[in-house]
């Protein structure tokens, strides 16, 4: 047997009065006025009289205070609050409200001939639609040598849901690139516009904000409470290997971490109080890359002597940088253009020893051996 007790929804505070802040009804005021005054002076107020004309007054500005006040505190709550009001409570609680979204659509570039270079089609060309809507190219579509059509995508100029629903050839353009004739026309039926997020939706979101703060959290709310446990982990790898299993692979300053330093974030990450009960945690080491750069350099002879001492740092600079992440993206370019930036450098010849490497998510760059080779060039 299930309890769900009973209590008030959104919905309900919304259908209720909203509460009274400040006293606005002019005959309760004008009443206060009357008592206070009768109070003090010790006569008594009757309709006709000069006071009674101006506590009449005094109510009525009061009464319209008032109702500035009343709403003034309305809209600092959320149940209440309306427009931009609501907006900025929402952004209390980290909530935006949703824009309007602009349709998308594929759209195929064709040529009537092929051709011996390529033909870019620009960014921004613009189509237009049977109802009157236009749409724009995202990215430009480039048609490779030797091929007919290339596809790509456009999305509507105006953002919104009117852009939905426009089947395919509706959406179409005519352009001369390079002085040959291109046809732009959509191969899908257009989707994905959208209406700016009406306001009740977005109060219920706001009102809801709170929903989001959980144990049972997403992969950053891993990878901070990870980080808590030492100012070592500079970097954190928290996979999901199968459903209620978490398997995180911390990254220190000096590479793999410890066995002592895994058992305190085991530790750390009690499920009774900071992981969900339901999580399973457990901890893998990071995978070290090795990497040997060999560089060579082409190098002025009058500064020859002892520059392959800054050289070397200079190699090492983007693995230090490489070493402090996971999932890394190691670029020859990286150690090329570093080298380069060494004064007496004139070029790198060739590769640099290895390849450009995308790192697994629990990797992590090492650098290996170094080696360096100066070919020395008569200054001119």
């Amino acid at each position: 047997m299930s309890f769900e007790p009973e209590t008030l929804t959104l919905e309900a505070l919304r259908a209720s009065e909203p509460p009274s802040f400040i006293e606005r009804r002019p005959e309760t005021l004008t009443a206060w006025y009357v008592a206070e005054f009768e109070r003090l002076t010790g006569r008594t107020l009757y309709p006709a009289q000069t006071e009674m004309y101006s506590i009449e007054v005094m109510a009525y500005a009061k009464s319209v205070l008032g109702e500035a006040v009343q709403t003034a505190f309305l809209q600092n709550r959320a149940v209440w609050a309306t427009g931009r009001h609501l907006e900025e409570i929402g952004a209390n609680v980290s909530t935006f409200k949703l824009t309007a979204q602009p349709a998308r659509v594929s759209i195929r570039a064709s040529l009537t001939a092929t051709r011996a270079s390529a033909t870019v089609v620009p960014d921004g060309a613009v189509l237009l639609a049977g109802g009157g809507d236009a749409f724009a190219l995202d990215g430009g579509i480039v048609i490779p040598a030797g091929q007919l059509f290339a596809d790509g995508q456009a999305k509507a100029i105006e953002a919104g849901s009117a852009g939905n629903g426009y089947q395919v050839g509706q959406v179409t353009a005519q352009l001369v690139v390079s002085g040959q004739a291109v046809s732009l026309v959509n191969t899908e039926v257009s989707v994905a516009g959208a209406d700016q997020e009406d306001e009740e939706a977005y109060r219920a979101r706001v009102c809801d904000a709170f929903e989001r703060i959980s144990k049972a959290g997403p992969r950053a709310g891993y990878i901070q409470m990870v980080k808590q446990v030492s100012p070592e982990i500079i970097d954190v790898d928290p996979k999901r290997t199968a459903p209620g299993y978490i398997e995180i692979t911390p990254l220190t300053k000096t590479g793999v971490a410890s066995d002592a330093l895994d058992e305190a974030i085991l530790a750390w990450l009690d499920p009774e109080i900071r992981v969900p009960m339901g999580d399973y945690v457990s901890i893998a080491k990071a995978v070290a890359t090795v990497f040997n750069p060999t560089v060579t350099a082409r190098v002025r002879d009058s500064q020859a002597p002892g520059l392959e001492g800054l050289i070397d740092a200079a190699i090492r600079k983007p693995f230090d940088a490489w070493s402090k992440m996971l999932a890394g993206q190691i670029a020859p370019e990286g150690v090329r253009s570093s080298v380069k930036a060494v004064p007496g450098v004139i070029d790198v010849d060739g590769d640099v020893g290895f390849v450009f490497t995308a790192l697994a998510s629990n990797a992590f760059a090492e650098l290996g051996d170094v080696t360096i080779t100066l070919i020395e060039v008569d200054d001119v």
